[in-house]
This record gives structure tokens, C-alpha cells and sequence, in this order.
């Protein structure tokens, strides 16, 4: 099957950006690096992991706000506040898009995850549990407490343990109560 880059043609830079919010990523990028800062060696571990820290957490955020977007047209184009930052609301985009889209920033993304067992898999299942929080048929995010259980993980403790294994190819229980602070932390912003 050829892909028909046509979908595209409306697909600019601008475009891109508004339509994956990054300015609500602070708090998500906050975590993924406070993971990162806790499992450090030295200057030599930040040097080589920071900007694959970054590079594959924005190829995430980019993809959960992407997916998250896209499926809550109907939804943001009732609210005035999130009719604003929501630009699939003013803007369609084709099925294919969408998904290519999604499929290439999770494929980048994880070309810039550590690879170790364990970071792939994390990487893989915050991918999936933020896509599934969104996107129907599952849609977690219409089925309480289900929404802030997945909150907490995908947007919380595997950020954190994303950044973590940037450094360490292998979890250590000392890290279990960041893990848990942050989900805390998580759910908080989730219920403002």
C-alpha cells in the first residue's frame, strides 16, 4: 500500500505545534527529568542522556496531546477554553494523517529510548495507556477512577521511570516512593 503523502499539504510546522500543546508540557517534562536528575552518576551520565531525555519525552508528550486532540473534537468544541487550544476543532485531519502521525511519533520516540528491556517496555506501555486514555473504543478517560489510575501512570510514574532508565537499565525499590509521589502529583493535576 503506497502512502499518499497528500494528506499532508496542511500539516505545517505551525500547525503541528499548536495542535500537540506544548505548553502544557511543563509538568510532564518536570517529571521525566526529575527521574532523569535522581538516577545520575555524574556530569558524563547528563551529558550523554539529556537530550535523548528530552527528544524522546517531547516525541511522547507529542503523541499523547496528538491522539487526546484529535478524539476530543466534539467535547472541546463545546468549551470555549479548550476550543481555543484544541486545533483539530477549526481544522480537520484525515484518519491517515492522524495515524501516521501518532504511528511516527512513537516510532522516533522509541528509536530514542535507552535500549534496555525495561525501557522499552515502559516506553511502549505509557504510549499505549495514552492513547488508550483518549482514544475510543476504550477511552479511559470517561471511566472513573479508571481516568486517574491511568493518569497517574502514563502521565506520572512511567514519566518519572522513563527518565530514570535513561541512565539505569535496571529499577531499584529506593525509587518507589518518587514513584508514588508523583502519581499523587499526577492525579492532582488531572482533577484541576
Amino acid at each position: 500500500m503506497a502512502l499518499d503523502f497528500e494528506v499532508f499539504h496542511d500539516l505545517s510546522a505551525c500547525y503541528l505545534i499548536k495542535a500537540i500543546r506544548v505548553h502544557e508540557w511543563r509538568a510532564y517534562l518536570f517529571f521525566a527529568a526529575i527521574g532523569f536528575l535522581y538516577s545520575l552518576d555524574g556530569l558524563r551520565a547528563f551529558l550523554n542522556g539529556f537530550f535523548q531525555l528530552i527528544f524522546s519525552t517531547s516525541c511522547y508528550l507529542a503523541l499523547a496531546y496528538w491522539i487526546n486532540n484529535a478524539y476530543d473534537v466534539e467535547s472541546d468544541s463545546l468549551n470555549p477554553q479548550l476550543r481555543k487550544v484544541n486545533l483539530f476543532v477549526e481544522f480537520a485531519i484525515s484518519k491517515t494523517a492522524l495515524f501516521v502521525v501518532a504511528a511516527l511519533l512513537f516510532l522516533v520516540g522509541l528509536l530514542f529510548t535507552p535500549w534496555s528491556m525495561l525501557a522499552l517496555v515502559n516506553y511502549s506501555l505509557m504510549s499505549f495507556l495514552a492513547v488508550a486514555y483518549s482514544a475510543p473504543p476504550v477511552r479511559l478517560k470517561e471511566r472513573p477512577p479508571l481516568d486517574l489510575i491511568s493518569h497517574a501512570f502514563f502521565f506520572g510514574n512511567q514519566l518519572f521511570l522513563h527518565g530514570y532508565l535513561m541512565c539505569r537499565p535496571d529499577f531499584s525499590l529506593d525509587v518507589l516512593p518518587m514513584l508514588i509521589i508523583v502519581s499523587y502529583y499526577s492525579v492532582i493535576l488531572q482533577l484541576r
